[in-house]
């Protein structure tokens, strides 16, 4: 049994020391998802179009999602970290970071109607720089004024999804849409609301409370 032992951690331990600096395959499981894969290894698995099967089960995963039951709030469009704060053209602009372990699922801030669906190239490169990103612009009428949310790509992928089309009303916390892959989603809405988050801050579609009006 002694035996059986050491050998299970000698297999163990050349296993680490020949994978490292990734994880093993077998034991990926045992880790936490930003364990699993490293940023480089997942870029290059994109780049080589070999995503990890187990990767992408993670990635795709979609919880159900309700946003308090509180008046005059908006929610949070995405998960990620809050990453600019600012107001920009008499417009209040909220910036949230997705990273490559963040859930990938946009989430409708304010109940409304959809006024335009549109697809563009991201070309403001003050807040962060992604040059030859593309980017969906929805915009939304709501009882507060218009708001706006972009999904804006990573350089390593071209892939956005809108659940959505112009004249459709939308509630709170419903699904707007998806990206491949890290990503920023940039809100903008009228300069009335009060934001409630700090640069710095991990929010959840749908579900934070990012500003009151």
């Amino acid at each position: 049994m002694k035996l059986a032992a050491i050998s299970i951690a000698a297999i163990f331990t050349a296993s680490l020391a020949y994978y490292a600096p990734r994880v093993p395959p077998f034991l990926k499981l045992f880790f936490p998802a930003e364990m699993r894969w490293s940023e480089a290894e997942i870029i290059e698995q994109v780049r080589t179009k070999t995503v990890d099967k187990g990767y992408l089960a993670y990635y795709n995963r979609d919880p159900e999602r309700t946003a308090p039951h509180e008046k005059n709030i908006l929610v949070a469009p995405a998960d990620g970290t809050v990453k600019v704060i600012r107001s920009v053209n008499g417009r209040q602009r909220i910036v949230i970071y997705l990273s490559f372990w963040d859930i990938h699922v946009q989430r409708v801030p304010l109940s409304g109607t959809v006024t335009a669906v549109v697809d563009s190239m991201h070309k403001d490169q003050d807040d962060f720089k992604c040059e030859n990103c593309y980017q969906k612009i929805t915009e939304i009428d709501t009882e507060m004024g218009p708001i706006t949310v972009k999904q804006v790509t990573s350089a390593f992928s071209s892939r956005i999804r809108s659940f959505l089309k112009e004249g459709q009303k939308v509630a709170i916390a419903e699904r707007l849409g998806s990206i491949l892959l890290g990503s920023h989603v940039v809100l903008e809405t009228p300069p009335t609301l009060k934001v409630c988050v700090k640069k710095g801050d991990k929010v959840y579609g749908g579900e934070t409370i990012i500003g009151r009006y």
